[in-house]
């Protein structure tokens, strides 16, 4: 199987972001391994990333692309409905602090402020689109009352967070249902992470139904080339991102993912990359999963075609920053 008022508007979103995150906020393998990885559509070269600037310096992506806001959100109400029965859905979220009022925007791992492929003017960006689609809503005026309204909102939801034991299906049920705010800021969130794999250079490790092992091809293939371009570029990281189809129990699932971003850590650590130049994380099967849409931002397309929705996300991406 495969879970106060601001000298600046700048400053002012800055500060309502210090608000939200001061208390935390492979396919079943085509028939046998294919002799070179890129026939499966990967990415082989990575020097034009290596070359290029980092995730911290690089231009902001637009954070509001209504067509894949909209499909995240789709997949957030989605994820939340189909989970409600599954095995593990009732276990409690697991928060990366002390449960506080703003948690419940960092309890998905890709909108944690620990996820290295967040970037910070991105963040600041769907801040204020949510800030100003909220005010709109409420009738309020101005950067202060935007921040106003925002933080009211937080607050609103501290009641829900309790004591950090909510299950990991009524967070979701929340953050979809929360349209208002919560949503739109989450999708945006998802997004902004989604178009910094895009413009980095990237590939896809695919895994087996049910597997953690790395097969032969991705290891002598686009491992290795990835493991020889972080041995050339002592700047640089890779950052393992494990995922896992929406078959199969949901805890299941999320340490499924996790066994498969280690795994390739393991191969990279086997070719002498040092520990810490290597960031693991994983989604299990939460959003946001690669999708005709994430996969089109992610120029896997051909790939997606080839293999389906299910067989895309038993994979671990692999980025280079």
């Amino acid at each position: 199987m495969d879970s106060t008022r601001p000298h600046s508007p700048m400053l002012g979103v800055v500060s309502l972001l210090m608000l939200l995150a001061a208390s935390g906020m492979a396919m079943a393998q085509s028939a046998g391994d294919a002799a070179e990885p890129s026939d499966l559509g990967l990415p082989k070269d990575f020097a034009p990333a290596l070359a290029a600037e980092s995730v911290d310096t690089a231009p902001a992506p637009i954070a509001a692309n209504p067509d894949a806001i909209d499909s995240l959100l789709a997949e957030l109400t989605a994820t939340s409905e189909a989970i409600k029965e599954q095995p593990g859905a009732t276990e409690a979220t697991q928060f990366p602090g002390v449960a506080g009022p703003s948690d419940w925007i960092q309890a998905m791992r890709v909108t944690r402020d620990d996820n290295p492929l967040l970037d910070s003017a991105c963040k600041d960006q769907a801040m204020r689109v949510s800030m100003e689609s909220l005010a709109a809503l409420e009738g309020a005026e101005g950067e202060h009352g935007a921040m106003q309204a925002a933080a009211d909102h937080v607050r609103q939801h501290q009641g829900f967070i309790k004591d950090g034991s909510i299950s990991h299906a009524d967070y979701l049920r929340e953050i979809a249902e929360c349209t208002s705010f919560c949503a739109p800021l989450v999708a945006q969130l998802m997004q902004c992470h989604i178009l910094s794999v895009a413009r980095l250079e990237h590939g896809i490790v695919l895994f087996d139904l049910g597997s953690d092992t790395v097969t032969p091809s991705f290891k002598s293939g686009l491992l290795d080339t990835v493991s020889k371009q972080l041995q050339e570029n002592a700047g640089h990281k890779a950052v393992l991102i494990g995922r896992a189809s929406q078959i199969g129990d949901l805890r299941h699932n999320r340490a499924l993912s996790a066994r498969r971003a280690l795994a390739v850590k393991d191969v990279l650590l086997g070719a002498g990359i040092a520990a810490e130049r290597i960031e693991t994380m994983w989604f299990g099967w939460e959003p946001p999963q690669i999708s005709d849409v994430v996969a089109s931002e992610y120029g896997v397309s051909r790939l997606y075609d080839t293999v389906g929705r299910d067989k895309i996300n038993q994979s671990v991406v692999v980025v280079i920053y």
